[in-house]
């Protein structure tokens, strides 16, 4: 009764099943590790407010890392998406701008009282303003090859690598603190750049 034809059919509803059930599994991992990336940020900046800013570094450079593989395994596993793309910018927002800002304001921007707050917040609000740029032009269809402005994780990764050589601290001086404001400002105005 039915024959070949509804052999086939069965067999067709199968392989599309298991084929649902293959990239709804497969898109929970580049989730995954966008998570991941979410979770280091947030210990980074557990570890910061702990004075341990040596460990709290590498937790930022795991986190690059982590945000690197997400968008290679949607693209790999084809189940890249517009809630991924959301979710990625808004872990990245903790991991690459608030973590490192207050990284460095604990660091050695701190003895500047309202100016290291606002240097750090500014770093925060040109890396939210670099990711939602980046979100926009995804959405629009450019090249995505091509970057306007650097990108969030290297520039987090200016600040982490001068507190990573330097875990002590700067002297809690104004004048010590001065230069580190150039380790916030220059990268925030190199992601808000065109």
């Amino acid at each position: 009764a039915g024959g070949p034809r509804v052999g086939r059919l069965v067999r067709d509803r199968g392989a599309v099943l298991k084929q649902r059930r293959f990239r709804r599994g497969a898109a929970i991992l580049p989730t995954l590790f966008t998570i991941g990336n979410l979770f280091l940020g947030f210990w980074a900046l557990i570890l910061t407010l702990r004075g341990e800013y040596a460990e709290a570094v590498p937790l930022i450079g795991w986190a690059i890392v982590m945000d690197m593989l997400d968008g290679r395994i949607a693209r790999l596993t084809g189940t890249s998406s517009d809630f991924g793309l959301q979710f990625d910018s808004l872990a990245d927002v903790i991991s690459f701008g608030m973590a490192p800002a207050i990284l460095l304001f604990q660091w050695g921007l701190s003895p500047l009282g309202r100016l290291g707050w606002a240097a750090g917040f500014f770093f925060l609000a040109a890396a939210a303003l670099r990711l939602s740029r980046f979100n926009i032009q995804s959405a629009g269809g450019g090249d995505r090859r091509y970057f306007v402005g650097m990108p969030s994780p290297p520039a987090a990764g200016i600040p982490a690598a001068t507190v990573y050589l330097y875990p002590a601290g700067l002297p809690n001086d104004f004048r010590a603190a001065l230069p580190a404001l150039a380790l916030v400002i220059v990268p925030a105005i190199l992601m808000v750049s065109t």
